[in-house]
């Protein structure tokens, strides 16, 4: 980061992760997501790399233009809330704008050759007083290209069980694709309905 921030607010916290709002001097302010552990610098540099690929793309969180050397990554601060947190269920009126732009978002990133593997109502920020929807949280993306077609082994399942597609979970023996996070997607529609 080019300066100091003047305030941090941590905002989450695991083994793997630290996510914290850096509120910078002259009142902007960005997030900043701080992998931990081994093999740190690769996933980071997977993350970073698959969101210059999304770059543009509305309904995605977006980078900083300056990107910090190693361990982190910075993310224009959309100031949203978890989609988790709001009070189920839903109206009509509500959940249906949400839910195209969402959906929009996800045919805009399969064009671009990205399968997020883990989208569920703790991905995906509500900004603007809840009235646009943003995707975060690209740790388990991947490329088309780089699908594999192998068993997984149920320590190996990774994302938000409730909201994965029976082929990521390896129970099906078919190989995950694009259509794991239209079953996300679905699986938070409902939740919301």
């Amino acid at each position: 980061m080019g300066s100091v921030p003047v305030q941090v607010e941590v905002l989450s916290e695991s083994e793997h992760t630290r996510v914290a709002r850096h509120r910078m001097p002259g009142g902007h302010s960005v997030i900043r997501k701080e992998l931990l552990g081994p093999d740190r610098e690769e996933r980071v540099s997977h993350e970073v790399s698959l969101l210059h690929r999304l770059s543009g793309v509305p309904y995605i969180v977006q980078l900083t233009p300056a990107q910090p050397n190693a361990g982190s990554i910075l993310f224009e601060d959309v100031h949203g809330e978890p989609l988790s947190s709001l009070a189920t269920p839903l109206g009509r009126a509500r959940m249906a704008p949400l839910m195209l732009e969402l959906a929009r978002a996800v045919a805009a990133m399969h064009w671009r050759g990205v399968i997020h593997r883990d989208i569920s109502p703790g991905n995906i920020l509500l900004a603007d007083g809840g009235q646009r929807p943003y995707l975060i949280d690209f740790a388990l993306a991947t490329t088309v290209a780089e699908l594999r077609s192998d068993f997984t082994q149920p320590s190996e399942i990774v994302g938000t069980l409730p909201y994965l597609a029976p082929e990521q979970t390896g129970r099906t023996g078919h190989s995950g694709d694009g259509r794991a996070d239209l079953y996300g997607l679905g699986a938070t529609m409902y939740e919301l309905a």
